[in-house]
């Protein structure tokens, strides 16, 4: 599997300029989330009326050619030995095997009918084929690998998502042993090295869904679509009122289309209410940079230094942030946080070699870049670095 498309099958969480934040509803009930959003405008005039979405069913929703072919090959004969859970498990790994995987967010056919998508969209077909067996699927979020993109002013932060199929013959014991975990399969689109993958939690069905959602608004403003992605994320924020990235991704709507004061109200609402904050707290500076403000953006930036965020990737997606303004001596000083916190996160050496790089520290990007190389769990990755090394190389001895 090539660079390129390696790193695009961990694309699950379309983010612009922000970090990966699970869902805040632990801390404040959804009925608080959901009445600060109430309070937002909804103005047709700005983002035009209410476009024709996806609704929920139609994203788990199977043609009837795709669930025959299923169903035929769930119920052979000659696979009733076999766990039922099993069977889904192994039609998977049958049908992905020539998959495209990229970036797009797809509905559970579309991902049949291309074959192609990005690992949420093979965990949206799995819930599709689960259903139709009636097997339980649960979702968790795991920082691994994180992939960012940028294009234009818009980064983008990818993360992994993967499944897990429960054996619905299985029953709880009750008769008082303890331990007894009800028996599963994961399936991981791309399984990664356990000792350095960190799993978030559970993903709830409700998170899960607003994921998609916030996927492909992403998708919409990164294509120059702002009104698609408007409607796209109330969708997403109405199944799960406390989504971080949805929130996060709205207030760069709402500042992209002129409307800054309620951007600010979005972040404000958001640092004091959601547990995870650099990402916020960054583009608040941002913003209120661009707005000229700048005795309230040296003191969020403040806050933002002291803030004892102990996840490396919010300070992984600050420092790019902060490369996306052209604040790299800010931006070397998140990488450098982050490696203090997980020193064998090999995608913030090579982004703090990058940072050294604009900063005229050649000798200190090659050793940033020998310390991604060193780091590196693929050989695709690992290729991609070395060929970095030999360019950095090569222009040492240029006299």
């Amino acid at each position: 599997m090539g660079s390129e498309v390696a790193t695009r099958m961990l694309s699950v969480a379309l983010t612009l300029l922000v970090a990966l934040q699970l869902s805040a509803c632990a801390t404040l009930p959804s009925a608080r989330h959901a009445q600060f959003q109430s309070t937002l405008p909804v103005d047709t005039e700005r983002f035009g009326p209410r476009p024709d979405i996806v609704d929920e069913v139609a994203v788990f929703t199977l043609s009837e050619a795709q669930q025959h072919a299923f169903l035929d090959y769930f119920y052979q004969p000659l696979r009733e030995a076999t766990p039922p859970h099993e069977r889904v498990h192994d039609y998977l790994l049958q049908i992905t095997r020539g998959f495209d995987f990229h970036n797009d967010t797809r509905t559970a056919s579309q991902v049949l009918s291309s074959a192609s998508g990005n690992c949420l969209s093979l965990a949206i077909l799995t819930t599709a084929l689960a259903d139709l067996v009636e097997i339980d699927v649960d979702y968790q979020l795991v920082d691994g690998t994180p992939v960012f993109e940028q294009r234009g002013d818009i980064v983008s932060r990818g993360v992994h998502v993967r499944s897990i199929l429960y054996d619905p013959r299985w029953q709880k014991i009750t008769d008082g042993a303890s331990g007894a975990r009800r028996p599963g399969i994961r399936f991981d689109y791309f399984p990664e090295d356990t000792k350095r993958v960190r799993l978030i939690g559970n993903l709830p069905y409700e998170a899960y869904v607003a994921m998609y959602y916030s996927n492909v608004a992403g998708e919409a403003l990164a294509a120059g679509d702002r009104g698609a992605a408007f409607w796209l994320l109330r969708e997403a924020l109405r199944h799960d009122p406390g989504n971080a990235i949805a929130l996060n991704t709205l207030a760069v709507v709402y500042r992209h289309a002129g409307d800054a004061a309620t951007a600010e109200r979005i972040y404000r609402y958001a640092i004091e209410h959601l547990p995870e904050k650099a990402s916020f707290l960054r583009n608040y500076v941002v913003l209120l940079t661009r707005q000229d403000r700048r005795q309230e953006a040296l003191e969020v930036s403040a806050r933002l230094e002291r803030l004892d965020d102990q996840n490396p990737f919010s300070w992984v997606a600050a420092g790019r942030e902060a490369m996306a303004a052209g604040d790299y001596r800010e931006a070397a000083r998140y990488f450098e946080q982050a490696l203090d916190i997980a020193p064998y996160l090999h995608e913030a050496h090579a982004q703090l070699a990058i940072a050294y790089l604009h900063m005229g520290k050649r000798e200190r990007a090659e050793q940033a870049l020998g310390l991604a190389l060193e780091n590196a769990p693929r050989r695709s990755t690992r290729s991609l670095y070395e060929a970095k090394l030999a360019v950095l190389d090569r222009r040492a001895g240029t006299p």
